[in-house]
This record gives C-alpha cells, structure tokens and sequence, in this order.
C-alpha cells in the first residue's frame, strides 16, 4: 500500500498525484492512496529535523536540501490541494497540526495536534475519517480517558521507504522497499513516501518505482486503513 507525509504543498502534491494517476492496483483499477497532511506548518521537534530553522544539520546537504523542499506546507492556505487528493480518489488523514513528536507531548497535547489538523481538514472541505500517522512514527502515551480513546481514533504505522535522503534515487529506493516487503513480518506493507520535493531536479519518479515493484511481483493494493490501524492506546506495528 502507498502512503505520502507531510503534504500537502502546492507544487509537490500536484505532481505526486499525476503520478499515481495511471497506476493500477492488483485487481487492475486506479490506485487509491493515503496522504497524511499537516495541519499548519512543520516546525519540526528534534535535533537534527531537516525542517528546524533552530538546528541546521550537517552539510554538504543540510541547507541546500532545505532550499529544495516545498516551503510552508499545510492544510491552511492550501485547501483546494486538499479537495484535489480526495477527487483523485485518495485518502485524506492526520499528521498533526505542526508536525510535533507526539511522544514528548502530554494526553492534552497529543489530542491537540490530531484534533487540530482534523478540524483543518473540515475546514477545507475534506471528509478525513479518524485515523492518524504520528511524526517520526513515534508512539504517543495517551490516557485512556482521553477524547481519541473516546471517539475511536486509530492508529495508522508504516515502513520508511527511504526518500527522505537527500541521495535518494528511483533504483535506490526500489531496492530498500523490496527489502522492507521482504522483512516484513505481516502484510500488507504500508510503504511511507513523502510530499515535501519542490524543485524538478529533486523529484522522485514514483510511478518508476512502483511499476519496478510490480514487476517484481508484488502486489499493489488501495489503501484499507481497517487492515493496518490500531486502536490509539496500542503499540503500532512498523
């Protein structure tokens, strides 16, 4: 299954979704997909986040893969992005409202940042239902009183395809994901690719690596958010 963070983003949303127009899933229909979209802005919570305007990281890269990155995504500002995914036939889900590692956070902030990138998501005219991926695919302690509990959001985990290298390439990345679907100790796998590529040079050629994956015979289903959630309180599974 293919799943897209930290969008949406005015000039790499549009282009991750003529990509996957045209693929085809295993019973031979347009794939639907699953974009996790933050709320506002991604200000980022650890040390060396590449998104952190309070750390720079490390060059040769750090702040030249910044400069190519999609500037200032979120769901605020960019709901017609938001409406284009869901008519292409995808999902919409949560992120978070500022793309915080909920696994520092308290109960009431956890339930902050899903709640707020949810009512983002209203807000611009979307039908998000309640399923969220957190940051850094951490595991938030959340009290069993809490709202999420209550409402019966779930939990939706992933694989890491690799993309978020500044080296990353089409062939590299096919390479890592066979890896992942090899390893994976249950199926389906929830690939995690991200929305966060602005300038051409940087781009990544998704329907390349999944058309390579394909012909590995791998089967490419929609996404079925039943199949690989978790009520919130439970330990995702990566």
């Amino acid at each position: 299954m293919l799943s897209f963070d930290d969008g949406p983003a005015p000039i790499s949303t549009p282009y991750i979704l003529d990509q996957l127009h045209g693929i085809k899933n295993c019973a031979g229909n347009p794939v639907r997909a699953a974009f996790f979209l933050i709320g506002k802005d991604k200000s980022g919570s650890r040390p060396f986040d590449i998104w952190s305007c309070e750390k720079k990281i490390h060059l040769p890269f750090g702040s030249r893969f910044r400069d190519d990155m999609c500037p200032d995504p979120g769901v605020v500002g960019n709901s017609e992005i938001v409406r284009a995914i869901e008519n292409a036939g995808h999902y919409v889900f949560v992120h978070g409202e500022h793309h915080a590692d909920l696994s520092r956070l308290s109960t009431a902030g956890v339930e902050s940042e899903v709640l707020g990138c949810y009512q983002d998501l209203l807000e611009a005219g979307a039908r998000p239902l309640k399923f969220f991926r957190p940051p850094y695919l951490s595991n938030p302690a959340i009290a069993s009183n809490s709202i999420l509990v209550k409402e019966n959001w779930r939990i939706i985990s992933g694989t890491p395809s690799g993309d978020g290298s500044p080296f990353a390439t089409e062939g590299s990345l096919t390479e890592s994901c066979k890896k992942s679907i090899e390893r994976a100790v249950a199926y389906p796998v929830v690939l995690i690719f991200h929305d966060f590529r602005g300038r051409p040079g940087r781009r990544l050629n998704f329907r390349k690596i999944v058309t390579a994956l394909i012909d590995s015979n791998y089967e490419l289903e929609d996404f079925d958010p039943e199949k690989v959630s978790k009520p919130v309180g439970e330990t995702p599974s990566h």
